[in-house]
């Protein structure tokens, strides 16, 4: 496990996805490309909404229930060497290339009661397992059957955009675009070289009006056993790399609550220039009931 934020700077743990990092993987996907447009007071407006964004969810007091549905995809592979001729079957033209055969595909699917309370800076996650594949199930305080895990996923924006991270890392406007209809800003989150606590890197898409998070697409660069990790992989064409979204898409009084996660990890072929998935999974989250804190009678839906 990896060290937890300060909770008198930030209210809730800080790395809140270590099980994620622990993974020693890299992410997968296209080179950022700024906009172009040098705006920095645009940029510095977008970060003073976005903190003081980050600091309602901080300190507001949280106690809610939701159904967390999961579906896991798994492929096993099996690699392999070939040699791929030239056509004049010249030796010193030879070379290997490496096969990616798939061998057996499991599916699971997962039914919990996700809980997350926030009382006092305590902070507690708890799951009661109800269904499993086809099977009903009733499992108190159960664990996550998948390997790739989040915690307080709700808290992933303050991990980049509080006032007390901002300090400690360097933005960069990457463009605009618009998620479920909402007009978004994308911004790079690198972390400075002074920063030692918090390595992370992400692309944030924030609304352009209120400085709300509306997406993560979060990517764990700096991690130090990643090398080791492929090490493992005797092949030179293949790499291996996770790809992890996060969507906040429900929205109760200002705050918005992920509506779902996507996680794959899977082996890029560089030969083939072709991706190959080994492990697929997807969260959804549905039925929001919120409660007051204090005394956990009244609740309002979503």
């Amino acid at each position: 496990m990896v060290e937890g934020w300060k909770m008198r700077q930030t209210r809730i743990p800080a790395r809140i996805f270590a099980a994620l990092l622990s993974l020693g993987l890299t992410t997968f996907s296209l080179p950022f490309s700024s906009s172009g447009s040098g705006e920095q007071i645009a940029l510095e407006q977008l970060l003073e909404k976005s903190a003081a964004y980050c600091e309602r969810v901080k300190n507001i007091a949280l106690f809610y229930v939701c159904k967390e549905r999961i579906t896991d995809r798994e492929v096993r592979f099996r690699m392999s060497s070939s040699v791929d001729l030239d056509p004049y079957g010249d030796p010193e033209q030879l070379s290997t290339v490496t096969v990616l055969e798939p061998l057996q595909i499991q599916k699971r699917s997962y039914l919990y009661d996700y809980q997350l309370v926030n009382q006092d800076d305590n902070l507690m996650e708890q799951r009661v397992l109800l269904r499993e594949n086809s099977a009903a199930r009733e499992v108190k305080d159960a664990e996550l059957k998948v390997p790739l895990v989040a915690k307080y996923v709700i808290y992933g924006a303050v991990g980049f955009l509080s006032s007390y991270w901002q300090n400690l890392l360097q933005y960069e406007l990457m463009g605009e675009d618009s998620v479920s209809g909402m007009p978004a800003v994308i911004i790079a989150a690198v972390p400075k070289p002074e920063n030692t606590d918090n390595r992370n890197h992400a692309r944030i898409w924030v609304h352009a009006e209120d400085g709300s998070i509306l997406k993560i697409e979060w990517s764990p660069e700096s991690i130090g056993s990643y090398g080791a990790n492929q090490k493992l992989i005797q092949a030179k064409d293949i790499q291996r790399y996770i790809s992890w979204k996060v969507t906040y898409g429900i929205e109760k009084n200002g705050i918005r609550f992920p509506s779902n996660q996507h996680v794959q990890d899977f082996f890029y072929n560089t030969g083939e220039k072709r991706k190959y998935v080994r492990q697929d999974i997807v969260y959804i989250y549905t039925g929001y009931k919120f409660f007051v804190v204090e005394t956990a009678i009244r609740s309002e839906s979503l």
